[in-house]
This record gives C-alpha cells, structure tokens and sequence, in this order.
C-alpha cells in the first residue's frame, strides 16, 4: 500500500488562508444605513463595519446624535485610520489633534460637535479586527443640560 503525503502542512496552510483573506481594495463609506447604525448619519462609516451593540450607548439621530459609539471592522488598523481622516474631512469636520500609537486617538470639530476616535487592532492568529470606539459630544446637548441644571439651583 503506497501512503501520499499531503503537500500542505497545517501552519503553512493556515499562513495561505491568512494571505489569501487580505484585501489591497480601499475602504468605501457605507451608501445605505446599517442595522444599529441608523442614528448616525453625520459621521462616515466603513462599509464593513459592524455596530457593538453592548459597548454602544447613543442619545439623539442624525447630526444631533450623542453618545459612544463603538464598532468592528475587518480592515487594518493603518487602513481605518486613513478612512477616517480622509473621510471626516470630506465630511467638513476638521481634525483638532491625534496621538499615534498601539491605540491611535483623533479628536474633531464640526460646528459645535466634537469627535473623539480611537483606533485599536486586535490581532488573532488566524483573524483580526480593528475596533474603532467614537464619543461624540454635542455643546447645544451640554448647554441645555447645564442651563437646566442651573434653573434647578
């Protein structure tokens, strides 16, 4: 009885699979809304995202929206972050700083709305995902809130 082998070792196939998974196409915003996303219009999103509904916590809709959102993509953590900047200011916000790093920070402006971004890659094995958490803060929202704090008082 002749045995063949199997050309394929389990850690070489494993690394084919990984190579064969990654995508060189550039990230488009997202042309329709989203499951969980469909109070955020103002801000673009990856077409490949997808919402994290135990992390997210949003008050309002469309260009009034507050809150934190967080959501999951496939794309590399260099390939969000160029989205995200190329895409924001396409969007008229405008980017007040960042920190670069293990975890990148971006904060923008946009009339009185104020983004802060955070990008971070969490590297599997065989998978990864780019996490990308946004706090959106809304100075009309904070200035009812304290104007009526204030009457209480």
């Amino acid at each position: 009885m002749h045995l063949t082998r199997n050309i394929f070792s389990a850690p070489a196939f494993a690394l084919m699979l990984l190579l064969t998974s990654c995508s060189s196409t550039t990230m488009q915003p997202t042309q329709q809304a989203k499951p969980g996303f469909s109070n955020v219009t103002d801000i673009p999103l990856p077409e490949s995202a997808t919402m994290n509904l135990k992390q997210s916590m949003i008050t309002g809709s469309g260009k009034t929206w507050a809150g934190h959102l967080v959501y999951d993509t496939t794309k590399s953590q260099p390939q969000v972050i160029d989205f995200i900047c190329e895409e924001m200011h396409a969007s008229g916000w405008s980017k007040l700083g960042d920190l670069r790093g293990k975890e990148t920070t971006i904060t923008f402006m946009k009339n009185k709305r104020l983004a802060t971004v955070r990008v971070t890659s969490d590297r599997g094995f065989l998978a990864h995902k780019t996490s990308v958490s946004i706090d959106m803060t809304n100075s009309d929202i904070r200035h009812a809130i304290v104007s009526a704090q204030q009457d209480e008082v």
